[in-house]
């Protein structure tokens, strides 16, 4: 078996130097093909395991670097290259423009594991267990700093997100959340390479494989175990009702198909409702009212009359500000029977180039100011909140990539019971894109260990269950409705919903100190071809 390491070694052998950044490129694609809705976590292994060999043998922090670049290049140009698909589903924006902008979304997100591999290069002891927590303390950080770092945080395809498809893997987060397993997985990642390093040490080559397939092996058998005694209950006397109609972008604003799409909104919430029957709560997704429902009382009594007076609508709207300094704002508005308006809440993380232009007044010279309609760009929520209405248990509610973000999906004030998640992802058609937003939702859920509910203009509409279980969905590309109960969220609180990340924080720390301690111990470095 370890032969077969050993001839993968010996070609990355022949393909050092200037070829070695061509096959760090396909490296990083090799990994995001580990990424939803690909389940091949193994390959994300054998890509960035792959990728770590190369860079130890670089002799120079920038070889490094470009190296690190190379591999982020492959991995976020496959991972994120739906992105391109939102230039495509607008009429007015350049399609020239689509492959420029990802090209420097690109490089932008590959320059932070180019960073980390020049540090971690730096570092690096000669010793393959030390290797393993430094590299793992270093990537880990520069995954955090991406995804935090000003209003431009992108926290999108993370080590921890290439275990998807295992659910009990996935439960640690809510000790570790997201962060801690990915600092765990690239802990193992390390713990893996020395077996394409035929010059390591027989116990490195043997030992350290072993010792990560154990902490995998026990990561499982816990999240198992969890999942074994998982129960959950429903709230009572709350039946959700979550639309999808389907509305590709191309028509989403189009004066000819307004009043087209917003009656098929209204036709999936009322079929086969009954006067004293049906759902209690309907959710639109992201932006589903087209009109400026804050400002018209007759709109919001044709919405009651239509919907029913004892029924709360809970919409997405573009929210219009027209005193003083004209302001515009992505909105989710409930709505009672009665047309009053209950409650509005403001997005406060927004997407660049999708509802904010950056430096607009450079970039609208070549055309990409059009990626936004107008020239007004949204404005920013006074920030997170709990949101309680009548018959409803105490909601957070997310507007489209806000449920991305690990530990900052919970305002101040009193703890919701469920997160609500409305976007409209026919941005990026029937790419990727969806099923790993998808995939992050329910991330979160484990984390805060209360339910999610998503509403998507196109899907994947569902419920998930505080333990990150699918209860019920609409596919993407389909249009209808779910009739749903909401779950109850776990009576004891995660300790990610306590903490958030401090939990990994001490696990960088203790990283940093392993690192440190098991330097000592390096044998006489060799190289390694």
């Amino acid at each position: 078996m370890l032969g077969v390491f050993d001839k993968t070694g010996q070609f990355i052998k022949s393909h050092k130097g200037k070829w070695g950044f061509v096959l760090t490129v396909f490296l990083g694609t090799l990994a995001a093909l580990s990424l939803p809705p690909y389940p091949l976590t193994p390959l994300y292994y054998i890509g960035l395991g792959l990728a770590l060999i190369l860079m130890i043998q670089t002799e120079r922090p920038r070889e490094a670097f470009l190296l690190g670049l190379a591999f982020g290049f492959g991995y976020f140009g496959l991972g994120i290259s739906w992105v391109g698909q939102s230039f495509l589903a607008q009429s007015d924006v350049p399609h020239w423009s689509a492959p420029i902008a990802v090209f420097f979304l690109v490089v932008y997100l590959s320059l932070f594991p180019a960073a980390a591999f020049m540090v971690a290069r730096k570092l690096m002891p000669k010793n393959w267990g030390a290797r393993a927590f430094v590299f793992a303390a270093v990537f880990s950080a520069f995954e955090l700093a991406r995804g935090i770092i000003g209003s431009i945080g992108f926290p999108w395809n993370t080590a921890s997100s290439v275990w998807w498809p295992v659910d009990e893997i996935v439960q640690s987060v809510a000790i570790f959340g997201s962060y801690g397993l990915g600092l765990m997985t690239l802990l193992t990642v390390g713990l893996f390479a020395p077996l394409f390093d035929d010059k390591a040490p027989k116990t490195s080559r043997l030992g350290l494989p072993l010792a990560a397939s154990a902490l995998l092996g026990l990561f499982f058998l816990s999240g198992w175990i969890r999942l074994e005694g998982a129960v959950v209950t429903n709230h009572e006397g709350v039946t959700l009702r979550l639309v999808q109609a389907n509305i590709p972008q191309l028509e989403k604003w189009d004066p000819e198909f307004l009043r087209r799409n917003f009656d098929r909104h209204v036709s999936l919430s009322t079929a086969g409702v009954t006067k004293n029957g049906g759902p209690t709560h309907i959710i639109w997704p992201e932006t589903a009212i087209p009109y400026d429902v804050g400002n018209d009382q007759g709109l919001r009594d044709y919405l009651a009359g239509s919907l029913g007076p004892d029924r709360t609508l809970i919409s997405g709207a573009t929210r219009i500000e027209t005193e003083g300094t004209p302001r515009i704002y992505n909105s989710i508005y409930s709505l009672g029977g009665d047309g009053e308006i209950l409650d509005i809440y403001d997005k406060v993380h927004l997407v660049p180039f999708g509802e904010y232009v950056p430096f607009r007044a450079v970039l609208g010279q070549i055309g990409l100011d059009t990626l936004v309609a107008g020239t007004l760009d949204y404005s920013s929520g006074a920030g997170l909140k709990t949101v309680t209405l009548p018959g409803l248990p105490p909601f957070s509610p997310l507007i489209c990539f806000e449920i991305i973000f690990s530990g900052q999906v919970v305002g101040d004030g009193p703890a919701p019971e469920w997160l609500l998640n409305v976007t409209n992802d026919a941005w990026f058609g029937n790419s990727s894109g969806p099923y790993q937003h998808y995939e992050l939702a329910r991330m979160r859920a484990i984390e805060q260990g209360i339910p999610v509910v998503r509403a998507a203009g196109t899907g994947i509409s569902s419920v998930i269950d505080p333990f990150g279980r699918t209860v019920e969905k609409l596919d993407l590309g389909t249009s209808g409705f779910l009739d749903v109960q909401l779950p109850k969220a776990l009576s004891t609180r995660t300790i990610f919903s306590n903490y958030g990340n401090y939990p990994f924080f001490i696990l960088l720390v203790i990283f940093s100190i392993f690192g440190i301690f098991l330097r000592p111990f390096s044998r006489p470095e060799k190289k390694l071809f």
